[in-house]
């Protein structure tokens, strides 16, 4: 009896040392965080050549777990150059106000940007340029927003892609949306648009 009794506990813990810890830590975790755009708001669906409008992008974390950051991005097919203030392009767009956690970052025509959501590991050469709002941690349920207001310098369709990524990025729910058209980088956008004329249309 006294034989069988110390043979399960060596058992034990030997499972213990050497079986359970590594076990444990090759599982994926059952927290994470999912990134959601809740809201995206344009005040206008045309607008003169040369005139302004407001966007306002609302996002959430619907995971059960903080992100270590998370990302809303907004970027414009339509432009070429940079976005940010003094710079090519720098008067299309103006920030009017943001409650995330970070200052915005502007990503420019031909700078090295992340590719398949692999948070920088994998890099891709900007097609068109974006600004970027994140937060640093995104924790559960928080939800932060965005409004720009933008000022298109040619007539057509004005196109606006939207997309927020979590990071680590573990798998399909780590980004919005999961389905649809893909950027440049190899990821899905929300797609929006407005009509830029020659004249305010008369209602």
């Amino acid at each position: 009896m006294g034989a069988l009794i110390a043979a399960s506990l060596a058992i034990y813990f030997s499972l213990s040392l050497y079986f359970f810890p590594p076990f444990y830590i090759s599982q994926p975790l059952a927290s994470k965080a999912a990134p959601v755009i809740t809201n995206v708001e344009l005040s206008t669906s045309h607008v003169p050549v040369g005139k302004s409008f407001d966007m306002l992008v609302r996002s959430i974390n619907r995971g059960d777990t903080a992100a270590d950051v998370q990302i809303v991005s907004i970027s414009f097919p339509n432009l070429t150059g940079s976005l940010a203030p003094d710079n090519n392009n720098g008067d299309i767009l103006m920030i009017k106000n943001h409650n995330f956690t970070q200052n915005p970052m502007f990503v420019d025509t031909g700078d090295d940007i992340g590719f398949r959501y692999s948070g920088g590991s994998e890099t891709i050469t900007a097609k068109y340029p974006s600004v970027e709002f994140f937060s640093r941690p995104w924790k559960a349920d928080a939800s932060y927003q965005a409004q720009i207001e933008l000022k298109p310098d040619s007539l057509g369709r004005f196109v606006i892609f939207v997309k927020a990524v979590s990071l680590p990025h573990i798998d399909q729910f780590s980004h919005y949306p999961q389905r649809g058209i893909k950027d440049y980088q190899e990821e899905f956008v929300e797609a929006h648009s407005i009509n830029v004329e020659r004249r305010v249309r008369v209602s």
